[in-house]
């Protein structure tokens, strides 16, 4: 008997492959009675657990869950409608604007200078950005209700 045992993991080693334990814990096992006793515990459990009839369950789980969500169906509202409605009609007018006005275009953007293009650019661009940080703090948070 020696007066170093094995540990559980090595003993569950053991018990589950014989063969690829090491030879290590081979020889201690043949060696010491109390881990040789464990093993056979380890052994007799494990099979015990293989041979244990596998749950079945007797009734539809998939159709149960999607029988408790609630049916979405959302169309869209009257403020929906007319949101879409005035987003199509200002695209629309600005391109038949820049259509009518595409000689005049060029001409008008030559004579803006550089400075003039900066100072509404900035604006643009930090509206922009705000937009989109507002968009995704909007998100996390409705993933927050979610989870």
């Amino acid at each position: 008997m020696t007066p170093i045992h094995l540990s559980d993991t090595e003993i569950q080693l053991y018990s589950l492959d014989k063969d690829n334990c090491g030879l290590n814990i081979t020889e201690h096992i043949a060696q010491c009675e109390s881990c040789a006793t464990r093993a056979k515990n380890y052994t007799l459990l494990f099979s015990a657990v293989e041979d244990m009839p596998k749950p079945v369950i007797d009734f539809d789980i998939t159709a149960m869950i999607l029988a408790a969500l609630p049916e979405h169906k959302k169309s869209p509202t009257l403020s929906d409608r007319l949101v879409y409605f005035v987003s199509f009609a200002g695209m629309s007018l600005l391109g038949i604007l820049a259509w009518f006005l595409q000689k005049d275009l060029s001409r008008i953007f030559d004579s803006v200078t550089s400075m003039i293009m900066y100072v509404l650019l900035i604006p643009i661009v930090g509206i922009l950005m705000w937009e989109c940080y507002d968009l995704y703090e909007k998100y996390k948070k409705q993933m927050n209700v979610l989870n």
